[in-house]
């Protein structure tokens, strides 16, 4: 599930086509089962929504809420796109990922196959949050006004860059959320975590999950989610991966392994697949 912005068609072409989205992952020898769905809401803007509408109507892998887009309603967009998933898949595992974060599916599904039977209905994994867990009241995660008075302290969650729930786990959270026993806030992926909270859920970690820099992802041949990476560098690292079978050559420093990235014309193959 790919939290996207209406006007980021291009964000999406890249995605589908020449990122993870696209590649052909296998896992002891067969092609990893996975599907993916845009989530998003209405832009405000009708040209744009009307241009939505057709890009979901030709490609099928968009789910359009009817909130309006804007970082002030992820909580909403996210449970909106959990509504919209289980009505709409059948599916044992849900990773919820934004734009810019890159997975390699292959080690997602190595990772996957080992989760014990008994651990999939309270299943809420990805890489807890570290640090103080004091709500801020300052800076650029600040919590508004309307807020404050709420909560005074967030519990551990895992970070918003990529989760995973299951079917049963998914189910557990959206009752909670329809109970009312906790308003929304800001932050999505604080909200999920204080509604997996509120049913005894803690975040399960994933050791080897989740970084948020590239050149550490590059030169590591575990890891399995990269957050902060625009669908282009993703392209670009992929692009790399097929010509060589790495990401980037670690004997590079990170401002030579950009160079050589960088230098894909992506526009060029892009348009030839």
């Amino acid at each position: 599930m790919v939290l996207s912005t209406p006007a980021n068609r291009r964000n999406r072409d890249i995605l589908r086509r020449n990122s993870y989205l696209g590649y052909p992952w296998l896992y002891n020898g067969t092609y990893v089962d996975f599907r993916h769905v845009f989530v998003l809401g209405d832009s405000g803007d009708s040209d744009v929504n009307h241009d939505v509408i057709t890009e979901a109507e030709q490609l099928g892998d968009m789910a359009i809420g009817d909130f309006h887009d804007a970082y002030e309603t992820l909580s909403e967009k996210v449970i909106w796109g959990f509504e919209h998933v289980l009505a709409q898949y059948e599916f044992t595992f849900c990773i919820k990922v934004d734009e810019d974060s890159f997975i390699n599916m292959e080690y997602l599904a190595r990772h996957l196959a080992r989760v014990p039977p008994d651990m999939m209905s309270d299943y809420y994994a990805g890489k807890p949050r570290q640090g103080s867990l004091a709500v801020p009241h300052n800076g650029k995660f600040k919590v508004d006004k309307w807020e404050e008075g709420q909560i005074t302290e967030y519990v551990q969650y895992n970070l918003g860059g990529g989760y995973i729930l299951t079917t049963e786990s998914m189910k557990k959270v959206l009752m909670v959320h329809y109970s009312g026993a906790m308003e929304p806030i800001l932050w999505e992926d604080v909200y999920i975590g204080m509604l997996a909270y509120l049913i005894g859920m803690p975040p399960i970690r994933i050791y080897h999950y989740y970084v948020s820099k590239f050149y550490p992802f590059c030169t590591d041949d575990k890891t399995i989610l990269l957050h902060h990476t625009q669908p282009e560098l993703q392209a670009r690292m992929l692009h790399h991966f097929n010509l060589h079978g790495i990401y980037c050559p670690k004997e590079k420093t990170v401002e030579q392994v950009l160079d050589l990235i960088n230098s894909y014309e992506i526009i060029d193959w892009l348009d030839e697949n």
